[in-house]
């Protein structure tokens, strides 16, 4: 599968974006489901950079492989996403 780039680049804009504009307005709070919208996001755009990043390798591979390679892909990244959130809230 291949997937542009540009594309996995105008996505982690939005959900940027899309947070700056939670954090100013307080959406995170009135809205309650925002937050598990840009959860959904992020890791929709990890799984797709995983694609981008192992396209030569995981076009050899069993289509079972390639699913798991991208789900763990996005599980370490939001894993690591979540890390540097609390050591932010809690550290600085």
């Amino acid at each position: 599968m291949k997937v542009k780039a540009g594309f996995i680049v105008a996505l982690f804009l939005i959900i940027l974006i899309s947070h700056l504009i939670a954090v100013a307005y307080d959406l995170y709070i009135k809205v309650f489901w925002f937050d598990l919208i840009l959860h959904f996001l992020g890791g929709v755009a990890l799984g797709l950079s995983a694609l981008r990043i192992f396209a030569k390798q995981l076009d050899q591979t069993k289509p079972w492989f390639r699913f798991l390679t991208v789900v763990m892909f996005a599980v370490l990244g939001s894993f690591a996403w979540e890390l540097f959130e609390f050591s932010v809230l809690h550290f600085a």
